[in-house]
């Protein structure tokens, strides 16, 4: 019995609620909101097409005209790769021309040489046999000499001041002159004349290893 009025009861106020909404749906403030909403809405619609309109309008103005630009770029464009693709083709159609010319003259040169080398004058290799001989002498052991020229001795600080002589940078010289002479002998086999004199002159001319360097040094003495 009890749980029939309690639903009778929520009925009620279920309906009763209801009643109110809908009383509030009909208010007249309610339609004068739902008038002004709409009344914004379209507002803002209307703002929208129109604002597509203008958009629309500069569009069809703007792009045309970037597009004329456009296409005369890629002329220009075109007309650029072109003059590149030729340009590539001259520079490559020298520099093969240049590697086959310079290829043509140094096999000349060569063989011209490899002539005035093998019909040079005998005297140019004996030349340099003689040099040849100089440098294996000159190499040997014993060719570099030491000697002992005096010594001082300091008592105050207690070392002694030893002095040396030697041909070392005699025979380095004329060790030098020799490999010098023998470069430019080979390259008197290019010249078409043979300068005998010039070789006579070399010939006398290594450094004598008679030659005699002074050297000092310090060491302490034994206390």
């Amino acid at each position: 019995m009890k749980e029939e009025l309690f639903r009778e009861e929520s009925d009620e106020k279920i309906e009763a609620m209801e009643r109110d909404i809908q009383d509030l749906k009909n208010h007249p403030l309610m339609e004068q909101i739902k008038k002004e909403k709409a009344e914004s809405i379209l507002k803002k619609r209307q703002e929208a097409a129109e604002k597509i309109k203008q958009v629309e309008k500069e569009r069809d103005r703007i792009i045309p005209k970037v597009r004329i630009e456009l296409i005369a770029k890629e002329v220009k464009v075109k007309a650029a790769e072109a003059l590149k693709n030729e340009a590539i083709q001259e520079y490559q159609r020298l520099n093969q021309e240049i590697n086959a010319k310079t290829f043509q003259f140094e096999g000349i040169i060569k063989e011209q040489e490899n002539f005035l080398i093998t019909s040079a004058d005998t005297a140019i290799g004996e030349a340099i046999q003689y040099f040849n001989e100089k440098l294996i002498w000159l190499r040997k052991p014993g060719r570099i000499s030491h000697g002992n020229v005096g010594a001082e001795k300091n008592l105050i600080s207690w070392k002694k001041t030893t002095r040396e002589e030697s041909n070392y940078e005699a025979v380095l010289s004329a060790l030098r002159y020799c490999q010098d002479s023998i470069k430019e002998l080979e390259n008197m086999k290019l010249v078409p004349v043979l300068d005998v004199e010039k070789i006579e002159k070399m010939k006398k001319a290594v450094p004598s290893i008679d030659v005699y360097t002074e050297y000092t040094g310090e060491k302490s003495m034994p206390k």
